[in-house]
């Protein structure tokens, strides 16, 4: 399974796709992984948990959260997830990558 280590660069907000990808490829470099690495993107990280879904009924909104990375929404960026993420409560924006069948998550 995956495994949460902090992990401290953030990109600019407002960013752009070509800058979105050199923030993976910065990402990449740091965590030491090959190019086969493949990214999948954003998730929104809390308590040893990964957010899955939310839903907005009768205005309150319920988020479901799951124990595995790969079951977890994946955004396609970083700014979607840190919009959606609840800070106060926890909540962190984490990317994951996936290599020869292995997961890696590395918080942000």
């Amino acid at each position: 399974m995956g495994q949460t280590t902090p992990f401290p660069p953030k990109p600019a907000t407002s960013t752009t796709h070509e800058d979105q990808d050199q923030h993976v490829e910065i990402i990449r470099e740091m965590l030491e992984l090959p190019d086969e690495a493949a990214f999948c993107g954003y998730l929104i990280h809390c308590n040893e948990e990964y957010l899955h879904e939310t839903s907005d009924s009768l205005g309150q909104t319920k988020r479901a959260f799951v124990p595995v990375p790969q079951l977890a929404h994946r955004f396609k960026s970083f700014d979607e997830a840190q919009k959606l993420a609840q800070t106060d409560r926890g909540e962190t924006v984490a990317v994951m990558f996936t290599l020869d069948g292995d997961v890696i998550v590395a918080g942000m």
